[in-house]
């Protein structure tokens, strides 16, 4: 009984579970004459991305602490019509988006952290069905269900359904921009085409605001581009190819995430900061702590932020300037 209910021995449990209906399945998929139509296979997808995470909440909670309590009370407060943290926001503005979406499931099921669970359950569940979808587009429906088991049965997915973060919904909106870019890349050149590129560079503006990680995406998109059509003859003919939809890419990317900031200054009436990469390098040069968050690094950013009247990109340059140092004497 101690075993049953330990962390490892629930996931090792339902692993194994969830893993032996996957080959059954993946079995069947591969020598039926029948090819089970795609409702079979997202049924059973369902029921993998779900066993085991069933299995982890019900003996697992993670603790409001740190983040996840900040996520959780913002959300709660933004569900209510009220905000708080304005000085927080104001240096980092991405805090406001997962709660944003949060607060909506909080104001129709109340300010539960098991609401910000089951939610985690299902966008976990969706985006396994993405992976599935894009993978037996761009191969087979074998493959796809085997990307889909992986991604169902990774840990990390797992174990974070638990917490109130963004990792769930960040993985879900990256899989959404995959999928949205899959259907448009091929799409004539034209009025259409572009249009589609802007909403694109929208939504990964979107994406960015619950992860600050949304310029990654332009730059594997650019890349995508560049390395596709200049295998064509005629190079420089296609560079407008390139060109034109990476810069209207770009463009939806610009203008979405500056509306996001104004928004976001218009509800703190505060100034928003840029970016937080001064923070986050201090924090990563940080050896002592392993790079991870420690509260001698997080002091610092309080002595310097003067409690909110040190204007934040002012407060990213110093703690820019104090990691560079850090890392120039030990590096």
């Amino acid at each position: 009984l101690i075993l049953l209910y330990s962390r490892e021995s629930i996931y090792l449990i339902s692993v194994p579970v969830a893993a032996l209906i996957a080959l059954f399945v993946i079995a069947g998929i591969r020598k039926s004459h029948l090819r089970p139509g795609r409702y079979f296979d997202f049924s059973m997808i369902i029921s993998i991305t779900i066993l085991p995470r069933v299995l982890w909440i019900s003996n697992n909670v993670s603790p409001l602490q740190s983040d996840f309590y900040t996520y959780h009370t913002l959300a709660a407060a933004l569900s209510r019509g009220e905000v708080i943290y304005e000085r927080l926001i104001a240096l980092f503005p991405h805090l406001l988006g997962y709660p944003s979406f949060l607060s909506v499931f909080y104001r129709i099921f109340g300010s539960d952290v098991l609401v910000a669970i089951l939610l985690n359950l299902s966008i976990g569940v969706a985006s396994v069905l993405l992976v599935y979808y894009l993978v037996t587009e761009l191969s087979d429906r074998r493959f796809g269900m085997i990307s889909a088991v992986i991604l169902a049965l990774w840990p990390s997915l797992i174990f974070y359904s638990t917490v109130v973060a963004t990792e769930a919904l960040f993985t879900l909106l990256f899989l959404v921009v995959i999928v949205y870019f899959y259907r448009v890349r091929d799409c004539p050149s034209g009025i259409k085409a572009y249009l589609f590129y802007f909403l694109l560079g929208m939504l990964i503006g979107i994406l960015n605001a619950v992860r600050p990680m949304g310029i990654l995406l332009l730059i594997s998109i650019g890349a995508y581009l560049v390395i596709t059509l200049s295998r064509e003859s005629e190079y420089l003919r296609n560079l407008g190819k390139i060109l034109l939809p990476f810069i209207t890419l770009c463009m939806g990317y610009l203008i979405s995430i500056t509306m996001i900031k104004q928004s976001i200054q218009t509800i703190t009436n505060r100034s928003v900061g840029t970016s937080f990469i001064g923070y986050s390098i201090l924090v990563g040069s940080n050896y002592e702590h392993s790079g991870t968050w420690n509260t001698d690094d997080a002091n610092l950013l309080d002595e310097v932020y003067q409690d909110g009247f040190v204007p934040p990109d002012v407060v990213n340059s110093e703690l820019l300037s104090t990691a560079i140092d850090r890392i120039l004497d030990d590096p």
